[in-house]
């Protein structure tokens, strides 16, 4: 929303005296470098970018953020790994040119534990009760329950490359900070070509699933290697931590599903009905990991969806 809110032709114009309006990505760098700086720039910077140039060549906002501090930002908790990714990009860039690599690998968990807090529910959420959601929402008229049912089967393989697909975009930032680019090029090209084969030899077997199946192996195949390779290179085990608080999360939305599932098998409902029952099993997983596994992200959650007039503190001013 605020990179949105930051196009706007005098921000354009500031851009271009600075050397990065003369491309999209260039424009896009800018915008997102302008929201890392906090809201009291940014807004100025809306009203005038004039007012840039007050801005001391040594002042660096990011430096007197916590970690909290960055997760409070709307942008952080909706969940996207693009623009998270882009969002923190400057922070991991400082960490890793000032040799902070105890920082770098704070942030980076940070993120990645936020996206797979968000992602990890929504996949074993709909995994189980997905065919119903299908249902409530498209069967109707042509759209028959053959169909439903082999939508839910597509749905099914895309979710499992879910939590892979968001944090894969913040382990890419990192081997951009730390100035290799050939790595993950390398790694795509295998990668891709590894897509396509698996693809044509599954195609003659599983038909239209072959795609979403294949996807799914992509994904958390390229994490997997990424992550590992990333590791090694920045001198800490990422796989390791990821692998740890996925597990924790995992148990907790199982646990989710487990109580939903009970209400159902008692109720019976319809699909309507089934869909809102998923919401006691989703409070099921915010309360373990809020109070079971001590987990941050809930309280960064709560805070993101405070209006901005209720919440406290110096953070409000300063983050954004």
């Amino acid at each position: 929303e605020a990179l949105r809110e930051a196009r706007h032709w005098n921000v354009k114009g500031a851009a271009w005296i600075v050397g990065c309006g003369d491309s999209d990505d260039g424009f896009l760098d800018f915008r997102a470098w302008l929201v890392s700086r906090g809201e009291r720039i940014f807004r100025a910077t809306l009203a005038d970018p004039d007012t840039l140039s007050d801005v001391p060549a040594g002042e660096d906002p990011i430096e007197e953020w916590t970690l909290e501090d960055l997760m409070w930002q709307p942008e952080f908790v909706l969940g996207e790994g693009a623009g998270l990714s882009l969002a923190i990009f400057p922070v991991m860039a400082d960490f890793a040119a000032r040799k902070d690599m105890s920082s770098l690998q704070a942030i980076m968990c940070k993120g990645i534990r936020m996206l797979l807090f968000l992602s990890i529910p929504c996949v074993s959420f709909l995994a189980f009760f997905g065919e119903s959601v299908v249902q409530l929402l498209f069967q109707r008229g042509a759209f028959l329950h053959d169909a439903t049912v082999a939508t839910y089967h597509a749905l099914f393989f895309y979710l499992l490359a879910l939590p892979a697909s968001v944090i894969g975009t913040i382990i890419g930032q990192g081997f951009y900070v730390s100035k290799d680019t050939t790595t993950p090029i390398l790694v795509g090209i295998g990668e891709t070509i590894f897509y396509i084969v698996l693809c044509l030899v599954l195609v003659p077997t599983l038909g239209f699933l072959a795609i979403p199946v294949t996807y799914a192996v992509y994904f958390n195949l390229s994490v997997l290697v990424t992550s590992c390779l990333l590791s090694r290179k920045l001198g800490f085990s990422l796989f390791r931590r990821i692998r740890l608080v996925a597990s924790q999360q995992v148990l907790a939305s199982l646990t989710g599903v487990a109580v939903t599932s009970c209400l159902i098998g008692i109720l019976h409902p319809s699909p309507l009905l089934t869909a809102l029952l998923m919401v006691p099993g989703g409070i099921i997983y915010l309360l373990m990991q809020k109070f079971l596994f001590r987990s941050g992200e809930v309280d960064s959650l709560v805070a993101s969806l405070t209006p901005a007039f209720l919440r406290r503190g110096p953070l409000a001013d300063q983050v954004y």
